[in-house]
């Protein structure tokens, strides 16, 4: 009989042990993740729920699953963010210069740049890299667009026959 109660003792300590050390586990987890304005509170809420599952949990396996259900919805919150995120950065690439008049070639080229930077949006990881990708998009772009400037400003010769020069002064012959 008292070895009967020392294993009871023995596994409500253990529980205990294991619910806090869970509980600590999910506070810390995914804490460093930018969370917007509109994920914080579906995450602080994801985490009060697992808090409480944990603390009510009655076994080991309880506690466990709690962590892990708690994890996970973190992880597709992160997910979908994610998501959303590359979806407005993809239509920002689509949108970028669109209505700009390109020259058949030239068009060709921002269409590739585009198609490729959507790309790397589709299979990045982080918020920062499509923030760079997106940035790095543009200004290929713009390269392209003064190219464009250039190509035009030459092709014309004033009333005199002299060169038109680009806009920076220098004289293309």
């Amino acid at each position: 009989e008292v070895k009967q109660q020392l294993d009871r003792i023995k596994k409500e300590t253990d529980l205990e042990i294991a619910k806090k050390t869970a509980m600590e586990e999910l506070k810390n987890y995914q804490k460093d993740y930018f969370y917007d304005e509109a994920n914080q509170p579906k995450k602080d809420q994801i985490v009060e729920e697992g808090m409480t599952n944990i603390s009510q949990a009655d076994s080991l396996e309880k506690v466990k699953e709690a962590l892990e259900t708690a994890k996970k919805q973190i992880d597709d919150l992160i997910k979908e963010a994610l998501e959303q995120f590359k979806k407005k950065a993809i239509e920002e690439i689509q949108n970028y210069e669109k209505d700009t008049l390109y020259s058949d070639e030239n068009k060709q080229k921002v269409d590739e740049i585009k198609k490729e930077s959507i790309d790397k949006v589709q299979n990045s990881a982080s918020k920062e890299e499509i923030n760079h990708l997106v940035k790095e998009a543009k200004e290929k772009i713009e390269a392209i667009l003064k190219l464009k400037d250039t190509v035009y400003e030459v092709s014309f010769l004033d009333f005199y026959g002299n060169i038109i020069t680009n806009k920076d002064g220098s004289a293309i012959i």
